[in-house]
């Protein structure tokens, strides 16, 4: 069993919202910043979780994955895009080698090769 840090364990109720149609314009938007700001490094930008999925209620966080050239240039694309006023997570991406997980209000990104 994998054990997580306290930081990332909230004892708060998740709380599902009816589907907004704004979810995808939100991804839009975010997708062409962050393509704006990794340029060639950014081989694909999807809307991933279950906002991606018209009509169906979710958490309301906008979920995105960046697939990026190599898991080698990772690291180059987080002062990027923390520069989008993203905050990356260290302690979730260290669960998974293939993962940089990063944070901004309602919206996750998630580069990965």
């Amino acid at each position: 069993m994998t054990e997580f840090p306290d930081n990332l364990i909230r004892n708060r109720p998740i709380v599902i919202e009816d589907y907004d149609p704004q979810w995808p314009l939100l991804y839009e938007e975010e997708r062409e910043r962050i393509l704006r700001k990794l340029g060639n490094s950014a081989l694909d930008i999807e809307h991933i979780g279950s906002t991606s999925v018209p009509g169906l209620a979710a958490k309301p966080v906008v979920d995105i994955m960046v697939r990026i050239v190599a898991l080698a240039h990772a690291k180059e694309c987080i002062p990027l895009i923390e520069s989008l006023d993203y905050t990356y997570s260290p302690e979730v991406s260290r669960y998974s080698l293939k993962e940089y997980s990063f944070g901004k209000g309602r919206k996750r990104c998630i580069p990965a090769t």
